[in-house]
């Protein structure tokens, strides 16, 4: 998994520190002294559960999410996802393996929502929104073509030509106007911010970053990109144990 540091908890840690800090270089040293002893475990505290990742925290499954399956399926697999990220790429592939059977079946459906880690990948966020903008024009399985087409064409860690983005878009048959328009729209761009944004508070640090969930109530988090083989057996184990 790739990592990346949680913006949001990141910086609820830096403040706590800031508090401190504030309070060491103005007022009393005994005040100082004693605030610090009473306060300081709490701070730390805090900022270490701020820290801690929670998929539970995951905003639940609507229709305006990607979904590959049917959305009566038991087992539900959320996948924050960056589609430079290498080890993203490997566990498509994987998902992709569940299809015919698993996904087809009905026991499991899975959710792609944006995650693109700029510091690493700055061609994943561009591609997210064109992903978000085939969705917007062409529809669901639209969305799903077109991340196949990305993740088909890109050897990772921003080796995509972005201009194969409007090429990948007219071969599925949407407009090409419409597309160009649709990569400016600050709606489309902000629902890309938004998913991030649901992605840290889940915990999300890397990618991939799956969320496994079972009759829809979270189960918790997958260690990275795990091959289909596996993915089929946490399946069976999970319609197993209900």
């Amino acid at each position: 998994m790739e990592n990346q540091g949680s913006s949001i908890s990141v910086s609820k840690a830096l403040i706590y520190g800031a508090i401190i800090i504030a309070l060491v270089i103005g007022g009393s040293y005994v005040y100082q002294k004693r605030f610090i002893e009473k306060n300081l475990p709490g701070l730390v505290k805090k900022a270490i559960q701020d820290m801690t990742p929670n998929p539970a925290n995951a905003a639940p499954v609507t229709a305006s999410d990607h979904l590959l399956g049917n959305a009566k399926a038991p087992v539900k697999l959320i996948v924050y996802t960056d589609l430079e990220c290498p080890y993203c790429k490997v566990f498509h592939n994987s998902v992709l393996g569940l299809k015919d059977n698993y996904i087809k079946d009905g026991k499991i459906a899975v959710i792609y929502r944006n995650f693109p880690l700029d510091q690493l990948h700055s061609k994943a966020r561009p591609e997210a929104i064109a992903s978000e903008c085939a969705a917007k024009l062409g529809g669901n399985d639209k969305y799903w073509a077109f991340v196949d087409k990305i993740f088909a064409a890109t050897p990772s860690n921003n080796g995509l030509d972005l201009n194969n983005l409007p090429i990948f878009a007219t071969e599925l048959g949407l407009d090409k106007t419409a597309f160009a328009n649709c990569l400016k729209d600050k709606t489309i761009a902000d629902k890309v911010v938004a998913q991030e944004t649901d992605g840290q508070k889940a915990g999300a640090q890397g990618t991939p970053y799956p969320i496994v969930m079972l009759n829809d109530v979270v189960k918790g988090a997958l260690p990275g990109a795990l091959p289909t083989d596996q993915l089929k057996k946490m399946v069976d184990d999970l319609l197993k144990a209900s």
